[in-house]
């Protein structure tokens, strides 16, 4: 019997790179105690459901069509159009887990397992919280200019901390404790959504408080990371790559992303061919910013802020 679950969830636009993450965290899972599923949110029975099942059962992945009907009643509170509303489906897993599953591994649909998952659930979890690792805007905290200027007040508008400041994408969750976290999270969210900057990250990030436990970054290696730092370089191998903002390596291979990241994505293609399957959809304002932020980046840490680039890659070596 599973007490432990790796999770994903997204809508029917996104089943190609969730199914990414969940065959590249099957990969990487010996555990017998520990299930793979992948949730699918859909308005309407829908046969590319359960045809997607059936293709990924061989690979020892559960899927399963979940429906919230919650979801469309949220749409004024989610201001963060980087992301689909789908998003904030993570709020409702209790309500699908089996009872049995005790900690389960919430991982976002942009991300590569590349190492084993199974030490992840020996650690402790805070009494009904999460461990969740530092969000890349920690790096700023100690800089005079952007981005540090554009972050300060929106954390103090929340009141976090800098260093307490967690990214979503990957969370070590206590089951019993989410029902609880989730509502207020929610709660928050419709009560401050001018405030959530980042939607229901924002939200958990306020209201966690001390049931959030911190995870080194080798479970969850942003991109903003990725650009100051390949920590293959120094002999560390994280264990997640989080894809964080657009473009994704799907959409477009490049620094700091290259087209070896999408090895689970191409598997995930391969495995589902002929079931028409769609891509993702690509938001082009989003995705041009993203280029034009990276590119800028680049020039910029290589030719004239050699030492940001060198306090930042301090500041990851410390919580790798």
């Amino acid at each position: 019997m599973a007490v432990n679950a790796v999770v994903t969830i997204g809508d029917e636009d996104y089943i190609l790179p969730s199914a990414a993450t969940a065959i590249s965290a099957r990969k990487n899972l010996s555990r017998s105690d520990v299930v793979v599923i992948q949730y699918v949110v859909v308005k309407d029975e829908t046969t590319l459901v359960s045809a997607v099942a059936d293709r990924l059962a061989p690979s020892g992945i559960i899927v399963k069509p979940v429906k919230i009907d919650e979801l469309a009643a949220l749409s004024s509170y989610h201001t963060d159009k980087a992301v689909p509303i789908s998003a904030l489906s993570r709020l409702w897993l209790h309500r699908f887990l089996d009872n049995d599953v005790r900690k389960f591994l919430y991982l976002d649909g942009d991300v590569l397992v590349d190492a084993p998952l199974d030490p992840l659930f020996d650690l402790s979890v805070p009494s009904g919280g999460l461990l969740a690792a530092d969000d890349c805007l920690c790096l700023y905290e100690h800089e005079t200019r952007q981005p540090r200027r554009y972050w300060q007040p929106y954390l103090q508008s929340i009141g976090v901390a800098w260093r307490d400041y967690f990214n979503s994408g990957v969370l070590l969750v206590e089951r019993e404790g989410w029902e609880t976290l989730s509502a207020d999270a929610l709660k928050y969210l419709m009560n401050n959504a001018a405030l959530c900057r980042s939607s229901d990250q924002t939200a958990l990030n306020v209201v966690a408080g001390e049931r959030r436990g911190r995870l080194p970054l080798r479970w969850n290696y942003q991109t903003e990371h990725m650009m100051v730092l390949d920590p293959r370089r120094i002999g560390v191998q994280p264990a997640i790559w989080h894809f964080a903002a657009s473009p994704k390596p799907w959409d477009q291979a490049e620094w700091p992303w290259d087209d070896e990241f999408n090895r689970g994505f191409r598997e995930a293609e391969r495995t589902l061919n002929g079931l028409n399957v769609p891509r993702p959809p690509v938001n082009k304002v989003i995705f041009d910013e993203g280029r034009k932020h990276r590119r800028r980046q680049q020039n910029l840490q290589r030719w004239r802020f050699l030492y940001r680039r060198f306090r930042r890659s301090r500041k990851i070596r410390e919580t790798l």
